[in-house]
């Protein structure tokens, strides 16, 4: 049960594209845990049972052993569980900016979800195991690439909503991207991706400058 955790869901980049459907699993097998925590209570009243008689030798450990194989399983899927609700509402989130027009944004919200995802990806101290996040390390560091790369975008979105822009500042940003639509043609925050507009933000800043 263990190993197809680790397989699954600590080593599977795949499954973020279907983050939902991977949360949504774990939920279920929230209940194929509690039927193991049944079986582990049952088997250790029986060990106890048979360890009053003194006639019965290692029952102690065999308790001991059973017991400690159930938390950590039960750890494992607390914190998997919780690592894959941060990673779907992140998904959530993140396919809804890449299709939304970037001048209706959000910033702020925008920044205040980004800090708690990365926040939470980033300290140990966030989960019962403190080595989890090494073990689901490739989920996190593609999920904080993407991170990165709206957070990149944070002070340009913010420019291109400077009150102080008129059309002829957009034509000339425009010009100066070579995306003759970038405003009426409702670019998207994967358009500005895609056309890798980093690289003009001086050039963008400059023209704003002059605007105000």
């Amino acid at each position: 049960f263990r190993v197809k955790y680790l397989k699954r869901y600590l080593a599977s980049e795949e499954l973020l594209e279907r983050a939902d459907l991977a949360h949504e699993e774990l939920e279920h097998r929230r209940r194929a845990i509690a039927e193991i925590r049944t079986k582990v209570y049952t088997y250790k009243g029986y060990i106890e049972h048979i360890f009053n008689n003194p006639n019965v030798q290692g029952g102690q450990e065999i308790e001991d052993e059973i017991f400690r194989e159930y938390l950590r399983l039960e750890s494992l899927q607390n914190d998997t569980l919780s690592l894959w609700d941060t990673l779907a509402r992140w998904r959530t989130h993140y396919s809804v900016w890449l299709s939304t027009p970037f001048i209706k944004l959000d910033i702020p919200q925008i920044m205040k979800v980004i800090e708690l995802v990365r926040k939470y990806l980033t300290q140990p101290t966030q989960y019962e195991n403190q080595n989890f996040l090494e073990r689901a390390k490739d989920l996190v560091e593609r999920t904080l690439c993407e991170i990165e790369e709206v957070a990149e975008l944070e002070d340009l979105i913010t420019d291109f909503n400077n009150e102080a822009l008129r059309p002829r500042h957009w034509e000339e940003i425009c010009n100066l991207v070579n995306h003759p639509g970038l405003l009426t043609n409702n670019f998207t925050l994967q358009d500005l991706q895609e056309m890798n507009i980093e690289r003009y933000h001086q050039k963008i800043k400059q023209v704003i400058r002059e605007a105000e």
